[in-house]
């Protein structure tokens, strides 16, 4: 039988929640709703609830999938929505690549053999998040300060680049 998106979620933060590195995620794999969305590309969060698209999931290994759950867990757990709203307001694609950035290194260290999760990835082997070990030991705003300065992009401007977020 194959599982569904949901069952394969469900299945995920079952698993997370009794590894040693990822329990103390328990508590925020809890909060909120969950919901596989048809027409969603990837994953998202509001700061409460998680939204997963399914062909996404479906695409997804079990490690990468794991990997994904983990990140949105993440975003919860870190308060990205309420914390850097500031940043997010000024330009939301430079912030939500700034936290990706943060938040990846941050999963990546949390499990660096990769028996649990591991970053997702396409058909050919490239990487579909942000991962930049350049960023190491900073935090979000340092990060977008970073990117907004590579983006030549000047305090106050809300000019959003194009390009993977």
């Amino acid at each position: 039988m194959k599982l569904t998106a949901e069952m394969r979620i469900e299945r995920a933060h079952n698993k997370l929640m009794q590894h040693k590195n990822f329990c103390s995620l328990s508590g925020v794999f809890m909060v909120g709703k969950v919901e596989v969305i048809d027409d969603l590309p990837t994953a998202m969060t509001n700061g409460r609830d998680v939204y997963y698209g399914r062909r996404f999931t479906d695409f997804l290994p079990e490690k990468q999938l794991n990997f994904v759950v983990v990140h949105e867990a993440m975003h919860k757990s870190l308060r990205h929505l309420t914390v850097w709203q500031d940043i997010a307001e000024e330009n939301p694609v430079l912030a939500n690549a700034a936290m990706d950035y943060v938040i990846n290194l941050m999963i990546v260290e949390m499990d660096p053999r990769g028996e649990v999760v591991e970053m997702p990835r396409d058909a050919d082997g490239t990487l579909l998040g942000l991962y930049d070990t350049k960023y190491k030991d900073m935090d979000t705003k340092q990060v977008y300060n970073l990117l907004k300065k590579e983006a030549g992009q000047k305090d106050g401007e809300s000019n959003c680049p194009t390009g993977k977020e």
